[in-house]
């Protein structure tokens, strides 16, 4: 359960970005909303998969830095 709340709110650290998302969302044509919305999930859940693992490394490693490194793999579009 914990686990679920710090999901949910490592996506309320990242809400400045519908921000952008709405503002582009009301100038956009059909298609270009429907790729818009695609987008901006998959870059939502790949930003929260992404501090996830930041915190996940620092936990296991006591690390003090964000010295964390990324496989960009892991966050592949697969649609």
């Amino acid at each position: 359960m914990l686990d679920t709340l710090r999901h949910e709110l490592i996506h309320a650290l990242l809400a400045p970005f519908d921000l952008f998302y709405e503002t582009a969302s009301e100038l956009a044509s059909k298609k270009e909303q429907e790729l818009l919305d695609r987008v901006y999930a998959h870059s939502q859940e790949a930003g929260v998969r992404a501090i996830e693992g930041m915190l996940k490394y620092q936990k296991e490693k006591k690390a003090t830095s964000l010295d964390y490194v990324y496989d960009p793999n892991e966050l592949a579009l697969t649609h």
